[in-house]
Order: structure tokens, then sequence, then C-alpha cells
């Protein structure tokens, strides 16, 4: 198949760091298909701990595997044998949720150990096998299921000539999501290494991956049908972080204001909805305008939430 431009968009894979027995023993969690097969041995867990004592590890104490022990608690704290099960998070630097504001960090971390479970922080796994996760320290701990949600590598694919990539193997692009050595190609989302205007990379999150869709999809239409190269350069300041910390509870920032309870329940349904109306319209709706970064649209954005927000507390008194 011939091309005059290519958009390399095929997202990212779980990252194993060569690990002996993690790839074989450990589950990860990135597809529905994923999330059922967790459900299924969660389900056999509970069942089995009217006799029987069980763990449950996850490696990585980043969003993904924050949210999904807040959640998997829940389920078993709900249970009649909870007291037979523990949840235990590996994370191997000194914080949960890196790169996320301090602030968060510590209001999270206190959630999670109200729901009971035990962190265990600079702790590097240095293999697994099928019951067992070794730490680098010497510990041991013995598991009935071993969840894998320690980071994400770029989805693996072969451009010839070779282009450049990062260690993780993320395609690295420039300001304008083109690959250094040719215009014509480009790469967006969590396969994409930009960096930011501090020189930072974008991380991997779903709100970066939209935002450059549509700046991509608006530089190729112009160029195509007005004939001008694209005159900004791609830059997004993330404005709002929340994390799930439970079906009902929600921690995060909102324009370096740090939000939890019903506040950041509402941010967290309002981004979501807002999200799946773009889709649905097809971009071509007032929902779309939200994810732009100028000042009206930003304007319409708190307008928006605003309307949102009330309808929301009319629903609660009614």
């Amino acid at each position: 198949m011939k091309y005059d431009e290519l958009i390399v968009c095929l997202g990212s894979s779980t990252k194993y760091f060569n690990i002996p027995g993690a790839d074989t023993y450990t589950l990860p969690i990135r597809s529905i298909y994923d999330a059922s097969i967790i459900h299924d041995h969660i389900l056999r867990i509970i069942d089995e701990a009217a006799n029987k004592k069980h763990n449950i590890v996850i490696v990585g104490a980043g969003a993904t595997g924050i949210s999904l022990g807040s959640a998997l608690a829940e389920t078993i704290n709900a249970s009649p044998n909870k007291s037979n099960i523990k949840i235990n998070i590996i994370e191997a630097t000194s914080t949960i949720l890196p790169g996320w504001d301090i602030r968060v960090k510590n209001k999270t971390e206190e959630i999670l150990k109200e729901k009971g479970i035990r962190i265990f922080h600079n702790s590097l796994v240095e293999r697994v096998d099928q019951k067992t996760l070794f730490l680098k320290d010497g510990l041991e701990i013995n598991s009935s299921l071993i969840i894998w949600t320690a980071g994400v590598r770029g989805y693996n694919i072969d451009i010839e000539p070779n282009i450049d990539k990062t260690n993780d193997g993320r395609i690295i692009v420039n300001e304008y999501c083109q690959t250094n050595q040719y215009k014509n190609i480009y790469s967006i989302g969590d396969l994409a290494a930009m960096k930011n205007s501090k020189g930072k990379l974008y991380p991997p999150l779903a709100q970066i991956a939209v935002r450059q869709a549509r700046y991509l999809a608006d530089n190729i239409a112009e160029r195509y049908i007005e004939g001008t190269n694209p005159k900004e350069k791609f830059d997004y300041e993330i404005k709002a972080q929340i994390i799930s910390v439970g079906s009902d509870e929600y921690v995060g920032l909102l324009n370096n204001y740090l939000v939890s309870g019903d506040l950041a329940k509402m941010i967290d349904e309002f981004t979501k909805q807002t999200y799946m109306k773009s889709l649905k319209s097809g971009g071509k709706n007032i929902s779309v305008n939200l994810y732009e970064n100028d000042f009206f649209s930003q304007v319409m954005a708190g307008i928006t939430f605003a309307g949102f927000t009330f309808i929301k507390g009319l629903e609660k008194l009614a």
C-alpha cells in the first residue's frame, strides 16, 4: 500500500523490563479481555478465601495499578471472606504515582491504607515464578494472583530505513508530530515521544493523544486544502488530572488545586462525558472545542462544566 502521509498510532505494549518470568506468570491489564480474566481470578479467590488465605500482588504504583488496587479492595472488603485476602502494591521508586503532584500522592496513599492495601516502596522485582514474586532485597511474596502494571513501551514496529526511537521503543517526533527523518511520517499517542515547551516528554495519557490527533488532522487538512504548512507547534498543558481510588472516590488536581470527593468525581464524569460526545459527533459539536487550548475554548469549558455541575446538583436534590 503506497502512501503520501503515514500516521503511526499503534499505542503501547506492556513493559516487562526483561525480568525473568514477568511475561509468563503475571497478568497484564490493557484490554477488556485482560480485565475479564482478572475478574474471573478474583471471584475464584474470594470463593476460596473461606478456607484459605490469599495474597494479590499488583506490580507498579502508577495510575493503572492504584486504580485497580482500589477497585479490588472495594470488591474484596464487601465479601464475607475479606480477612483472608490481602492486596499488595509493589513500586520500584520511593513514591506511588510517579510524576504526579505530591499532594495527590499523599492523599491517595492515605486512602489506600484506609482500604487495607499494603504498599512496598523502593522494591525492585528480581524474578517471578508461578506463585511467588522475588524482590532484589531478598523478600519473597507468595501470591495467588500477580497483576503487572509496571509500565508501557512503544508498540514494536520496524520502519526502514530506521528512525529515531527512545530506549523503550517510542518513536521520537518533533513539535509538529513528525519523525525527524521523514516529514511525511508522523506518530501520535502512546507510541510518540514528544517534548513539551519545558523540554519534558509528554506522558502516555489519553488526553494528550486526543489533542495530538485533532492537531495533526487539522494541519494535514489545511495543507491539502489551502496549501499551507503548520504555523503553530503542538503545545498542551495538562490542566486536570483525576485518579479513581474506588467506585465513588476520586483525587486529583484542577488548575493546580487539590480536589477530592464530589468535585473530583464530577470533573471525572464531565471529562468522560465530553470525550464520548466528541467521538459520537465525529468532531462536529461544541464538546470538541473543549479539547482546544485557546482562550475561547477554555472559557467554553468553564461555562459547560458549570452547567454540568448545576444539573448534577439538581439531580442530587431530586
